[in-house]
This record gives structure tokens, C-alpha cells and sequence, in this order.
């Protein structure tokens, strides 16, 4: 049997986002990734393939992540940069993205992100008035177990960088910024895609 897999003693993170009554589940959610490290996690895991050993366990309530990205935001700056951490998708096509409007397109992932996060405080898309970008191409690829089948899909890979400019630095822009920033934008932002920093906010490039 041939299988691709991580080698012993690779170090990662993960981060998981409760919302609402499953903030009650920390404990659970504690206990169950206690367990998995016990048993294990991906395939072969019966012959004990994939444990791994918990460093720490951060808590941070949603409020407290989303303002500390918040205040990383200059209000009378009007520029930003931002780096992917995470493979943003931009749409739902295996297909190259349009990327002669990234002035729109950046500002409606944006809104919608929030709106999706904030559903009592509606924001509308801020006027995003010119985008730079230095892209890193990346073929995602992943199972899906919605639809049965894999899915792929091209994105703005880890560390692709967009230089955008607003006509006003408003508390709505800054608001959507943090919450982008904090739980990601596009597509498959619910499983971690599109999660930025937000770095050099003095500097236009």
C-alpha cells in the first residue's frame, strides 16, 4: 500500500472557532482532541499511525481576537497590506479568477465575510479604490464529503500579498478588515481558507 503522509516529529497548529451555543462545547472540544491524540487521526490510525503530543491549548474569546486585529488598524491610514496565511479561493471554479476588478472583488469578500459573522450589524461593501497584488498560484485539491467527490480549485496562495487603498479608513472598513482577517475570506472560509495578516500598514508599495 503506498500512501502519502507527514513524518514524525512535523509540528503543526489549528485553530477552531465556536459561535454561539457551541461555546458551551470548550470542554468537549478539549476532550475530544485529547482523545484523537490519543488514537490518532487520518488513516492506519488502528495501528497507531497519526497520535501526536498537545504543546498548549490558547483560548481567546471571539471579541478579544477580532478587536486585537481591530486595533492593528491605523484609522487615519488609508493603505494596507495584506498577507495570506492561508490559500485564498476566490470563486467557486477550477477556472483562472478575474483579476481586473480586485478593487470590487476584495471589497465584497469582505462585506460578505462580516455579514455572515455579524448577522445584527449589516455592513455594505466600502469603496476600495485601487489594488496591487503579488500573486502565488496554488492548486488546492480536497475531498469533499458534502458532495461526495473531490474538489479543486485555484487560489491566491500562502503568502500572496494584496496593497489596497479606500477612499476613507471608516470604523465599517476596519471592522471587516478584522473580521477577514481573523476567520478568513472566499471560499471555504468556514474551513480555515483565506485567513490574512494585516503588516506595514504605514507603508504603500
Amino acid at each position: 500500500v503506498n500512501a502519502e503522509c507527514i513524518p514524525r516529529g512535523v509540528e503543526f497548529q489549528f485553530s477552531i472557532s465556536l459561535f454561539e451555543d457551541a461555546v458551551d462545547m470548550v470542554d468537549e472540544l478539549k476532550d475530544a482532541i485529547d482523545l484523537a491524540s490519543q488514537n490518532g487521526i487520518g488513516r492506519f490510525k488502528s495501528i497507531g499511525f497519526g497520535r501526536f503530543n498537545i504543546e498548549t491549548i490558547d483560548e481567546k474569546s471571539v471579541e478579544g481576537l477580532v478587536y486585537d486585529n481591530y486595533n492593528k488598524i491605523e484609522s487615519d491610514n488609508s493603505k494596507a497590506e495584506i498577507r495570506f496565511q492561508t490559500p485564498l479561493i476566490f470563486n467557486d471554479s477550477e477556472e483562472a479568477f478575474d483579476t481586473k476588478n480586485l478593487g470590487d472583488m476584495f471589497s465584497t469578500l469582505l462585506s460578505k465575510r462580516y455579514n455572515e459573522i455579524c448577522v445584527d450589524r449589516l455592513t455594505k461593501s466600502s469603496s476600495i479604490s485601487s489594488t496591487e497584488m503579488r500573486l502565488i498560484p496554488e492548486f488546492i485539491n480536497r475531498y469533499s464529503y458534502e458532495t461526495g467527490r473531490k474538489d479543486s480549485r485555484l487560489s491566491a496562495g500562502i503568502g500572496s500579498q494584496f496593497w489596497s487603498e479606500v477612499d476613507e479608513t471608516t470604523e465599517d472598513i476596519r471592522s471587516q478588515l478584522a473580521i477577514g482577517s481573523s476567520f478568513g475570506i472566499g471560499l471555504w472560509s468556514n474551513c480555515g481558507f483565506g485567513a490574512f495578516s494585516i503588516e506595514n500598514w504605514n507603508e504603500f508599495r
